[in-house]
């Protein structure tokens, strides 16, 4: 894995904060456990310190109600652009649930600065999600790249990688629960249930 990283141009390009991770550590290796071609299990994974000192941002996780195993926030530098890959998460196996990618764009994208690249065999589509926006997508199905242009400005993204469920199908066809997320709202509710 250190190889693809370096290939790949992650470590110089990417800074990483895990809120759920293999061995419960916020600066651990962002990748799966150290069992790589073993299907990733949710109940293996744990929720970082981070989580918990950062009620908003938990909040923030928590309104996406399928289960997770590696989840982060990842700052892409300024002008680093990572080349289209797939993953091979699916592969691995789907005994605990078809695993998908989520993306939430954390900070201003006005200027377009950010932005993602999918392709498959029929189709070419690239994305400038603005603050707030989210995605969900195969990552073993669709080739992905993203970019940053800008010059001085790093971008903030959520990125989980989940386990496909009726709730998320249903969000995704835009059924169920509102689209619009209230963070603060989110962290009020989240600490009246915690107290």
């Amino acid at each position: 894995m250190a190889k693809v990283d370096k290939e790949k141009g992650q470590q110089n390009g990417y800074k990483n904060l895990s809120f759920k991770s293999a061995d419960g550590t916020n600066v651990s290796y962002h990748g799966a456990s150290d069992k790589y071609w073993d299907e990733e299990n949710p109940s293996d994974y744990k929720w970082t310190q981070a989580y918990y000192d950062c009620p908003q941002i938990a909040s923030m996780i928590d309104w996406f109600q399928c289960e997770m195993t590696r989840v982060r926030i990842f700052q892409q530098q300024p002008g680093h652009y990572m080349p289209p890959h797939t993953d091979f998460d699916n592969q691995k196996g789907t005994v605990h649930g078809q695993t998908v990618r989520i993306f939430v764009q954390l900070n201003d994208n006005s200027n377009a600065d950010f932005g993602f690249r999918f392709q498959t065999s029929d189709s070419d589509i690239s994305l400038n999600l603005q603050k707030g926006q989210w995605l969900a997508f195969n990552q073993d199905k669709v080739t992905h790249s993203t970019w940053n242009l800008s010059k001085d400005k790093v971008r903030n993204a959520f990125m989980f990688v989940a386990k496909r469920n009726e709730w998320l199908d249903n969000i995704m066809k835009h059924q169920g629960m509102p689209m619009v997320i209230d963070c603060k709202e989110l962290a009020k509710n989240r600490s009246k249930k915690v107290a």
